[in-house]
This record gives structure tokens, sequence and C-alpha cells, in this order.
């Protein structure tokens, strides 16, 4: 079966061109999409309207998907350090 993706709105932003006519508005969408098991994308796109942005940025997202590697607890390995007085825990 297909993998099911979640898609998070990040951002939405009213962006203007300002054109001989007059000012031109267009919404920016900011989307990240993921299927909770370590692949990720981050979609940006353009539109006239909201709706289009999302749908842009979404269809954006499932292009640029990358795999990350996951602990046992659904996080993201990575380096931690702690430091409290002058002791340095790394």
């Amino acid at each position: 079966s297909k993998p099911r993706f979640v898609e998070r709105l990040i951002k939405i932003n009213r962006v203007s061109k300002v054109t001989k006519g007059g000012k031109k508005l267009s919404f920016r969408a900011i989307v990240v999409i993921g299927d909770e098991k370590g692949k990720v994308g981050v979609g940006v796109a353009k539109a006239n309207d909201v709706v289009n942005a999302f749908k842009k940025a979404k269809a954006d997202g499932h292009k640029n998907l990358i795999e990350l590697p996951i602990t046992k607890s659904l996080s993201i390995p990575h380096n931690v350090s702690g430091q409290f007085g002058a002791c340095k825990v790394i």
C-alpha cells in the first residue's frame, strides 16, 4: 500500500509585486510533509490564492523527500551537551 503522508502548514505569506498597473497580490505557502517514519520533505510555492499555493507547496514537498534516521523514542539522533556551573557534560 501507498505510504500515508501527514502535511503541516508552516506559514502563509501575502506577497505583492508592484507592476505598472498597481500591486499584484499573491500568496506564498511553506508546507512540511512526512510519513512519521523517517521520510520528510519541505515545499515552498506561490499562487494567486491560498488553496492553490498550499497544493503546489505540497507537491513540491513530495519532490524534495529525504530520509532521516529515527531512534526508538521517535527522535532524530543528535549530539547533546549540558552545562552546570564549571562542569560540562557532552
